[in-house]
């Protein structure tokens, strides 16, 4: 999720069901540092992803060095007190540093020229985790937070892709995403149950599928007025993950559980004319579960 302008100024193993209790937050960042961003293989399925660890905290993240091509399972870990996302930022220049986009950033500059987003892990709630499958290209990278403005404040650490050889297939799927200019194409049938998304930019900007649950009696407007106003109160709807933005053709897997409910998707990201968020010139989208 991207903070825009709106016009009022080798370690562990992960089961892709398992979600993080607030009971685990007291664990030490020193532990975490020495296994958090580790990958392992599955040895029974030579087909699965190398698994990516990453762990938000309040002042930044623990992400491995470096991180090999290829499909990937990404995890993001969210160890802090308020919601986290870790957007991968992929720098388009030799000298594309995290400390030069969050300057551009803290600028007033809404999309840095030195890089493009490149997916990754939605919005977690704190003590709570989110996945998606990501095929990454070798280069410099950052992941980074545009949750509020925890990005302005310097929430984004450096990485490098590197070359690897694999033979990982991304996930089975049976619903299916288009990001348009600027609405979205569904695909398949949004029913109770957890299902596997593939995400597919389709579009010719930056475009991100942000899934929410609405709680009973709200509406997207109510949750648009309550990011647009200061985020004060509790939410209006909850998150569900997302793709996080990503490049045109570019491809995003991720795992939803749906339960019966109203729900909605939207994106963030400015527009090249004009600068409005997407969700501001259509790319909404409602939804029911039954």
């Amino acid at each position: 999720m991207r903070v825009v302008r709106t016009e009022a100024p080798g370690a562990e193993c992960y089961d892709a069901r398992v979600t993080l209790r607030p009971t685990y937050w007291l664990a030490g960042l020193a532990t975490l540092a020495a296994f958090a961003g580790a990958s392992c293989s599955r040895p029974a399925r030579r087909d699965y992803p190398t698994v990516v660890r990453i762990v938000a905290t309040d002042s930044g993240f623990v992400v491995p060095p470096t991180i090999g091509s290829g499909i990937r399972e990404v995890r993001l870990l969210n160890r802090g007190s308020v919601m986290h996302e870790g957007v991968f930022e992929h720098f388009l220049t030799p000298d594309g540093r995290a400390a030069a986009f969050v300057e551009s950033v803290r600028a007033g500059i809404d999309v840095p020229s030195i890089a493009e987003d490149a997916g990754g892990p939605g919005l977690a709630a704190p003590g709570d985790s989110t996945v998606v499958w990501m095929d990454l290209v070798p280069g410099h990278y950052a992941v980074g937070c545009w949750y509020a403005s925890h990005l302005s404040h310097g929430a984004m650490q450096d990485f490098d892709v590197v070359a690897a050889t694999s033979s990982a297939t991304p996930p089975a799927v049976d619903l299916h995403v288009r990001c348009l200019d600027f609405a979205y194409e569904f695909r398949g049938s949004w029913n109770a149950g957890a299902h596997h998304v593939l995400v597919e930019n389709a579009g010719t900007e930056e475009h991100e599928f942000d899934p929410y649950r609405l709680e009973p009696g709200r509406v997207p407007a109510d949750f648009f007025r309550w990011i647009e106003t200061g985020r004060h109160g509790p939410a209006p709807a909850i998150a569900l993950g997302g793709s996080g933005t990503f490049p045109p053709g570019g491809r995003i897997w991720l795992p939803l559980t749906l339960t019966p409910g109203r729900y909605f998707a939207f994106c963030e990201m400015p527009a090249k004319v004009g600068g409005k968020a997407h969700y501001q010139i259509g790319m909404v989208r409602e939804f029911e579960v039954k």
